[in-house]
Order: structure tokens, then sequence, then C-alpha cells
């Protein structure tokens, strides 16, 4: 009885320790995600900021080019 209470103890053990290095191996996986998303968010926004000033660029060319017309 005292070796099935060891090797059940033993199993326990490798158990709870394959649990908590696949839940640490998630976690890093989860924070590696979370900082690509944040990359990508940024990214992201940077381009959407880039492409509203070519926008407001362009329309103000635009509307100067109309106040010429509308002049001459």
């Amino acid at each position: 009885m005292l070796k099935l209470n060891q090797e059940y103890e033993a199993l326990r053990e490798e158990s709870e320790r394959a649990v908590q290095a696949k839940k640490e191996a998630w976690q890093k996986v989860l924070a590696e995600n979370e900082e690509k998303l944040a990359e990508l968010r940024n990214q992201a926004e940077s381009d959407v900021e880039g492409e509203i000033s070519n926008w407001d660029s362009k329309f103000d060319q635009l509307q100067e080019k109309a106040e010429v017309v509308i002049k001459s």
C-alpha cells in the first residue's frame, strides 16, 4: 500500500508540474500575442493618420484650385 501511495504522489506531482509548465507556456504565448496585437494596432493607427493627412492635403489643394477658378 505504501508503494502505491508513493507512486500516486509521484504521478500527482508530475501531473501538477506538467499542468504548471503548460500554463506558463500559454501565458508566454498570450503575452507575445498581446504584444504583436499592440504593434499591429499602433501601425494601423499610424497608417490611418497618414491617410487622413494625405486626404486633408489633397482636399486643401482642390479647395485652393477651386478658389482660383472662382476668382477668375
